[in-house]
């Protein structure tokens, strides 16, 4: 993999864990692999939602109602990692759920508590929690 140095401002997703856009080290116009947190996108949302491709960190506001969090699918994201939190209070909950595969063996995991934080990671087959 190469050296990233500074991640470059522009990158075209063109595939599952793929992007293309120009090494910050040396100039050059590459493929990048994805994998744990190399693109660190934060995003900020109040309603269902499947996490992307470029995102890293992701935060819930669950406050109007329930919210369903889908990840990509298992296979195909082999040492991808994200982080997912919830910052509102009240009885809603954030339901993380796979595309395909499970989360350390069940098929959802829920964040009931204001300033929850699950950190997940996939194998390639399933996703766990650490």
């Amino acid at each position: 993999m190469p050296n990233f140095g500074n991640w470059p401002t522009k990158a075209t997703p063109v595939g599952a864990d793929k992007v293309v856009g120009t090494d910050s080290v040396d100039g050059q116009f590459k493929n990048f692999t994805l994998g744990s947190l190399d693109v660190t996108t934060v995003v900020s949302k109040t309603a269902n939602y499947t996490v992307g491709v470029l995102e890293g960190i992701s935060l819930f506001d669950t406050t109007a109602g329930n919210i369903a969090v889908t990840l990509p699918a298992a296979a195909g994201a082999l040492g991808r990692e994200y982080i997912i939190k919830r910052t509102s209070a009240g009885a809603n909950t954030l339901t993380i759920t796979p595309a395909s595969g499970t989360i350390d063996g069940a098929a959802n995991t829920t964040i009931s508590a204001q300033w929850g934080v699950v950190r997940l990671f996939s194998d390639g087959t399933n996703w766990f929690t650490y």
